[in-house]
């Protein structure tokens, strides 16, 4: 049964990263059930870490921030600098949202936006003659509604905390792609003296730019164990697109299933 559950989890590890990565692939999921109440995490995959801070700040109110740095092949060719607008590749986003529930369970709605860019160099785009690099930006506007329960079980001195629970969540994504493609072509050229063919190897580098949306649905569930101060944390989910942008035969997108792991820290019991 262990190895069937290492199996799984590196499964799901390895296809969370299959494609480019220009979008959050986890949700911003605390579940804040009372003012005052704050919550920092730290989490990762294979293509991303980054941290997420919740904060109830009124007795209905709460506010999420989160960014993340995308660990990706931005090896583009120098020559190419001054084609691309230089950035790090990263995500960041904020939310506001209304919370309820009891001291067991919670459910949080959240409405927020988000930004972030990537670079990537893609390869072959098509075939050994072509190769290319690419760049995006994003902004979204999503969504979100988290629902769970909460645990908890004093042990002689400790407090065992269980949380588990589910997230939905929409977004809509209007980005900005900069392309870059390399294509090696070759060329023959009679010669007169020689009365052979002539080869001429030379590279064509175009440029293209665009804009376009999509959107996307994404389902998460949650579980975190430890303490009332720390929690390890595991997260899989999917997501589903409308639409699939691309440059060239490459995709904008991940896979769709996503799993993360982490850690969140509940600042209230730990600075006691």
């Amino acid at each position: 049964m262990k190895n069937k559950l290492l199996l799984l989890t590196i499964l799901l590890l390895v296809f969370s990263g299959c494609y480019t990565y220009n979008i959050p692939s986890g949700a911003t999921t605390p579940l804040i059930t009372e003012q005052g109440e704050n919550k920092v995490s730290v989490n990762a995959n294979f293509n991303e870490a980054g941290g997420t801070f919740a904060y109830g700040l009124t007795n209905h109110v709460l506010f999420t921030a989160s960014g993340n740095y995308i660990f990706t092949r931005n090896d583009y060719k120098q020559d190419y600098d001054s084609l691309f607008y230089k950035k790090n590749p990263n995500n960041f986003e904020v939310a506001f949202g209304y919370y309820g529930g009891m001291k067991k369970f919670a459910n949080n709605i959240l409405f927020g936006i988000g930004t972030g860019n990537n670079v990537y160099n893609s390869g072959r785009l098509r075939n050994n003659y072509l190769s290319g690099y690419f760049q995006t930006e994003f902004i979204q506007y999503f969504l979100q509604y988290n629902a769970g329960f909460k645990y908890q079980k004093k042990k002689r001195n400790r407090t065992k905390y269980n949380e588990q629970g589910i997230s939905l969540r929409y977004a809509y994504h209007n980005y900005h792609l900069i392309g870059i493609s390399e294509e090696y072509k070759y060329e023959e050229i009679w010669n007169e003296e020689t009365g052979y063919y002539d080869y001429r190897d030379y590279t064509v580098i175009s440029k293209e730019e665009k804009n376009d949306y999509f959107n996307s649905f994404s389902v998460y569930y949650f579980l975190r164990t430890g303490t009332d101060k720390i929690q390890f944390e595991v997260s899989p989910g999917f997501s589903l697109y409308d639409r699939k942008p691309k440059y060239e035969n490459y995709s904008l997108l991940t896979s769709g299933i996503h799993f993360n792991v982490g850690l969140i820290f509940n600042l209230n019991n730990l600075l006691k």
